[in-house]
């Protein structure tokens, strides 16, 4: 899970950028940061892409709640028809120094996947090359942008990985968009002092009772499915989803009978879950192994 922080406490910062997610368990917990450029943080140069205006992106780390196009001019002519539309996806417990992330193709039909690296020594090519999703327990192809003397080049985290042959040029540039609904709220993980505050606090009556957030976190979608929803209709609606710790007061006897429940709905999520599992033995045999894959299925209390 990922907390976020401004683009400017990065930019410009080497030692908060050298941070690792590690070491941030007085700030509640995360596997990784992401970045969120605001609106006031212009630039100095902009180009036109179709019908829309996009800012260069010259730094680093990337923002994440932008879209960064990745388009080489030595292409000339074809240059459009190879660019990347893609989010930049921090690795997990890397820290934003590091540069490393998973690049998600944020068009086109192959949307919600990765840009794969190709090994050194196969035969293929870049026309070769697989887009693969990333899974919990599985080794995503990850890339690592460098900046030097005004170029980026990449480079492939694998000892052995090539990436794809846009990000091997030496001249790729990067542009930011800003889709509709691809804001990122503040989340900055556990809150330890209310979530303290309110197991000591005296319970309020029932009638009042509401349950307070005590910590707010990201997932990127492809740490989540959703039964029947495809890869590309998750990413539509949310690349990030957010997860909420939620505390509430609940009377353990008496009291009036509680209300029906509505209709669960069912989703499955990479890594471990604390809280009830429900219909394990039905979600073991859809997924072929029950989990072997890093998901665990689990249904929803409520939906709203």
């Amino acid at each position: 899970m990922y907390t976020t922080k401004p683009l400017s406490a990065f930019a410009g910062h080497p030692e908060a950028a050298s941070r690792p997610p590690a070491a941030a368990a007085a700030e509640g917990g995360c596997s990784g940061y992401l970045a969120v450029k605001s609106d006031e943080e212009g630039t100095d140069e902009t180009r036109c892409w179709g019908l829309r205006s996009q800012p260069r992106v010259r730094g680093l780390p990337f923002p994440q709640n932008r879209v960064i196009t990745v388009s080489d001019p030595s292409l000339g002519e074809y240059a459009d028809a190879y660019a990347d539309a893609v989010v930049f996806v921090p690795v997990p417990g890397a820290p934003p120094s590091s540069n490393r992330y998973y690049a998600v193709l944020a068009a086109g039909k192959h949307r919600g996947l990765v840009r794969a690296c190709s090994r050194r020594g196969r035969r293929g090519g870049d026309d070769a090359l697989l887009q693969l999703p990333v899974r919990p327990r599985r080794e995503a192809p990850a890339v690592r942008p460098r900046r030097r003397a005004g170029s980026r080049r990449a480079r492939s985290v694998a000892a052995d990985g090539l990436p794809y042959f846009l990000y091997r040029s030496n001249r790729w540039l990067a542009y930011a968009s800003r889709p509709k609904n691809f804001d990122l709220a503040e989340a900055l993980g556990l809150d330890d002092p209310l979530r303290s505050r309110s197991l000591t606090t005296p319970p309020p009556p029932p009638a009042t009772a509401s349950a307070v957030a005590v910590g707010r976190w990201y997932t990127p979608f492809f740490y989540v499915k959703e039964d029947g929803v495809p890869l590309k209709a998750q990413m539509d609606r949310s690349t990030f989803y957010e997860i909420v710790l939620e505390q509430r007061w609940e009377e353990a006897m008496g009291g009036a009978a509680p209300a029906a429940t509505m209709a669960s709905k069912r989703v499955l999520v990479g890594g471990s879950v604390e809280g009830k599992q429900e219909a394990v033995t039905a979600a073991s045999a859809r997924t072929g192994g029950g989990g072997g894959d890093g998901y665990v299925w689990f249904s929803a209390a409520t939906t709203t």
